[in-house]
C-alpha cells in the first residue's frame, strides 16, 4: 500500500523564489525527484549564473533553506521546455545527468553502527545504497518518514534517539554518533540491543 508522499505535494514557490534571487538566475523549477534517480528535491535553472556557479549557488542556499527544503540535485538548463502555449512541460524536464550537481559523493559506512543507520535509510527511502556522507532529507527524507526512522530504531534497537538528533545531524556519519550515544529505551523490549562495540 503505498502513502501519499507529503513532500511531492508542497508548493516549493518559496524555495524557487530563493533560487531566482541568486546572482545570474534567470528562472528556477523545483521538483519533487519521486522515481527519477536523484529522488529528493531536483532544481533546474536558467540563466548565466547557473551554468557557471552550482557550487555557488548550493552554498548560498544552505544559509537561507532548512535541510528539509534543499535541493537534491541543481541541474542548469539553456530554457525550460514548455508545452505551445507557453506552459512549463513538467513532463519533459530532464532526468539528471553529466550537467547536475550532486550534493554529496559516495563514501561507504564505516562499522557497525553507521552500517545499520545505512540499511535503514535504504529501506525507507527506496534506495539502493546510501553512504556515511548521505544527508537524510536531500535524500528524499521527510518528517513522515523520520518518524518511522525514529520508531524503528526505539522498537528494533531498543535505542532512545529523537526526532531532534536527525534534525540536528541529518547527515549519517554524524546521526550514528548520535545512535551511538544512545541510551537504551527501558520501557521497550521488543528485540535485543543494539550492540556499540
Amino acid at each position: 500500500m503505498h502513502t501519499l508522499d507529503l513532500a511531492a505535494a508542497r508548493d516549493y514557490t518559496h524555495i524557487e523564489a530563493q533560487l531566482c534571487a541568486c546572482p545570474g538566475i534567470d528562472q528556477a523549477v523545483v521538483v519533487h525527484g519521486g522515481e527519477r534517480p536523484a529522488g529528493g528535491l531536483v532544481a533546474y535553472l536558467v540563466g548565466r549564473g547557473a551554468a557557471r556557479g552550482l557550487g555557488a549557488i548550493h552554498a548560498r542556499l544552505s544559509h537561507l533553506l532548512p535541510a528539509a527544503q534543499m535541493p537534491t540535485t541543481l541541474i542548469a538548463l539553456d530554457r525550460l521546455p514548455t508545452h505551445s502555449d507557453g506552459q512549463l512541460d513538467r513532463a519533459a524536464l530532464p532526468q539528471p545527468d553529466g550537467r547536475a550537481l550532486g550534493l554529496r559523493q559516495y563514501e561507504a559506512p564505516q562499522g557497525r553502527i553507521e552500517n545499520v543507520v545505512a540499511s535503514l535509510w535504504q529501506e525507507l527511502l527506496g534506495l539502493e545504497q546510501v553512504g556515511r556522507q548521505a544527508h537524510f532529507f536531500e535524500l528524499g527524507g521527510h518528517s513522515a518518514l523520520a518518524v518511522q526512522l525514529v520508531h524503528r530504531l526505539r522498537r528494533e534497537f531498543q535505542l532512545e534517539v529523537t526526532m531532534r538528533d536527525l534534525f540536528t545531524c541529518p547527515v549519517l556519519h554524524q546521526f550514528a554518533l548520535q545512535v551511538r550515544a544512545a541510551t537504551p529505551a527501558r520501557q521497550l523490549q521488543p528485540a535485543p540491543a543494539l550492540e556499540l562495540a
